[in-house]
C-alpha cells in the first residue's frame, strides 16, 4: 500500500497484479480490506486496484459528502495506476455512486461496472423507514454518541427483508472494521445537493450511460435497495442483474465469489 497526492490528500492506494485494471471503491462505513478476498481472488489475472476513499482508512482527513470530489479522486486513481487502459469499476453502496457518476462524467475511463447497491434516489421522495433511520441517527450524533448512531444505521441499512439484521450477524472483526471509520462516516453523513444518493443525477442521465453495468442485489436486502435498482433497470434496461440468494447489503463480506464472478463475466461480455 503507497500514500499518493491526489487532489491535495494523501490517499492510499494498494495494487497487485498485472493485466486489465480493476478498480474497488468502498463505501461510507469501509476502508481497503473491504475487498480482501475479491482483490486476492482477481490479482491472479487482473491488475487490482483498491483504495480508502479520502477521510478513510490510511487516506488523510478530511473525509467529505461531496460525491464530485470522490469522482475527481477516483478518476486521479486510474490515471495513475491504470493508465490509458479503461478499467472495470466496482463500487459498493456510496462506493457504487461514485462509480456510476465516474461511468457517466469520465466514460472513457470506464470499460464496465459492477454495482453493488447504490443508494440511487433514495430521497425521491424519502421512504418512511429511511426517515426515521435518519433522525435516530441525528439525535445519536447530536448526543455525541458518534459509534452508537453508526451502528444504529449500520444494524437497519443491513437488515434483512425477512426479519433480523445481517450487522449483529456479521464477526466482530467484519463490524470493528467498520467501525474504525465512524469519523469519514459522520463527515460524509452530512446533507449535500450532490450527495452519494444522487438526487442530481436525472434518469434521462442514466438512460443515456454508455458503459456496461451488471448488478448485484441480496435477494434478502431492506425495499430501498429493491426500489432503486428498480429505478436504474427503467431508466437503463440494459443493466444485467445477478441476484445473490440470502444476501443482504452486506454482500461484500457474505459472498465475494458473487463479486470476482460479476467482473469475469462482465469482461467475458465485451
Amino acid at each position: 500500500m503507497e500514500l499518493h497526492s491526489i487532489n491535495g490528500s494523501d490517499i492510499a492506494i494498494d495494487v497487485r497484479g498485472q493485466g486489465d485494471p480493476v478498480l474497488f471503491i468502498h463505501g461510507a462505513l469501509g476502508q481497503i480490506e473491504v475487498w480482501a478476498e475479491p482483490t486476492e481472488a482477481l490479482s491472479a489475472t487482473r491488475r487490482v486496484i483498491a483504495y480508502d476513499l479520502r477521510g478513510h482508512g490510511k487516506s488523510s482527513p478530511p473525509a467529505t459528502p461531496d460525491c464530485d470530489v470522490h469522482v475527481n479522486d477516483a478518476a486521479a486513481v486510474l490515471a495513475d495506476k491504470a493508465g490509458d487502459t479503461p478499467a472495470t469499476v466496482v463500487g459498493w453502496s456510496n462506493g457504487a455512486s461514485i462509480a456510476l457518476t465516474l461511468a457517466l462524467e469520465h466514460p472513457e475511463l470506464v470499460q464496465g461496472l459492477v454495482l453493488i447497491e447504490p443508494p440511487f434516489h433514495w430521497l425521491r421522495p424519502p421512504s418512511v423507514g429511511l426517515l426515521k433511520a435518519l433522525v435516530s441517527v441525528r439525535l445519536q450524533l447530536l448526543r455525541g454518541r458518534d459509534r452508537v448512531a453508526a451502528e444504529k444505521f449500520m444494524r437497519w441499512i443491513m437488515a434483512r427483508s425477512s426479519g433480523g439484521t445481517s450487522w449483529d450477524e456479521a464477526p466482530e472483526a467484519v463490524r470493528e472494521l467498520m467501525l474504525s471509520d465512524v469519523d469519514a462516516w459522520k463527515a460524509e453523513a452530512r446533507p449535500h445537493r450532490r450527495d452519494m444518493f444522487l438526487t442530481h443525477i436525472s434518469t434521462r442521465a442514466i438512460g443515456a450511460c454508455s458503459v456496461p453495468i451488471i448488478y448485484l442485489l441480496g435477494d434478502d436486502s431492506i425495499p430501498l435497495f429493491h426500489r432503486a435498482h428498480k429505478t436504474l433497470l427503467e431508466a437503463l434496461p440494459s443493466i444485467r442483474t445477478i441476484r445473490v440468494a440470502g444476501a443482504t447489503h452486506m454482500l461484500p463480506f457474505q459472498a465475494p465469489k458473487a463479486i470476482v464472478e460479476a467482473v469475469l463475466t462482465r469482461e467475458g461480455a465485451d
